[in-house]
């Protein structure tokens, strides 16, 4: 599984740390018991890229004793956090398992695994800017909407069926879009026309091609929204 998980200082458990020409292998027992395999490119990076996701380290010049947790309203794993619109686009599914933002190495995507099915609840997150106080909806995606999370493969508007987990969402999105030959990106909308209704009904979106669908639940974007994807395991 991949993603982000979230870390704090207080749940030590262990870290061991075998170093291998110039790689390390980590080794991490979280406190639930689980065991975490990480390779990393140089001792001092603050990230574990590991087989349940990107592990952020607490800043400590001693890695050979570090806690790791799992934080969090539910178990879940983040898959793409980034700005919405198409200014702030750094990625697509299309063409990448990983990338990173490079004006802002905490946005990321990297794609599904493949112990994600049909059934697995997907969240999206929106926070900051017109966006205002956090909103999060959840959802789970069909088969052609999870081959696009898990390889790329295009299938153009996608059905979900969304409900309201958190905020006040204006524009519950019942669809998804996952692509089309070079209109690459994905969008969570209540319409599949760039020529949307009055007020527009995105709810989000990493989306390059146009800005047409720059707006985060119904409003305008000014730049300060954040939209977060996650699965639950």
């Amino acid at each position: 599984m991949f993603g982000v998980v979230n870390v704090t200082w207080e749940t030590v458990e262990s870290i061991k740390m075998n170093h291998k020409s110039t790689r390390v292998l980590a080794t991490i027992k979280l406190s639930d018991g689980t065991s975490l395999r990480s390779e990393l490119l140089n001792f001092y990076e603050q990230t574990l890229d590991t087989d349940l996701g990107l592990v952020r380290l607490p800043k400590t010049s001693k890695l050979n004793s570090v806690s790791v947790t799992i934080v969090g309203e539910t178990r879940e794993v983040v898959f793409f956090k980034g700005r919405v619109g198409k200014r702030y686009v750094f990625g697509q599914f299309e063409s990448s398992d990983t990338a990173l933002d490079p004006e802002n190495d905490e946005y990321f995507l990297r794609r599904l695994p493949t112990t994600v099915t049909t059934t697995t609840a997907i969240y999206a997150q929106v926070v900051g800017g017109s966006c205002g106080s956090r909103k999060k909806i959840k959802f789970t995606l069909n088969d052609p909407a999870l081959a696009y999370f898990k390889s790329g493969t295009q299938a153009a508007w996608q059905p979900i069926d969304a409900e309201v987990v958190h905020g006040n969402v204006m524009k519950i999105p019942n669809k998804l879009w996952t692509g089309a030959s070079s209109n690459f990106g994905w969008i969570l909308s209540r319409s599949n026309s760039i020529r949307q209704d009055s007020p527009p009904d995105t709810y989000a979106n990493s989306y390059g091609p146009n800005f047409g669908w720059d707006f985060c639940d119904g409003q305008r974007i000014r730049g300060h929204e954040v939209v977060t994807l996650s699965y639950s395991f």
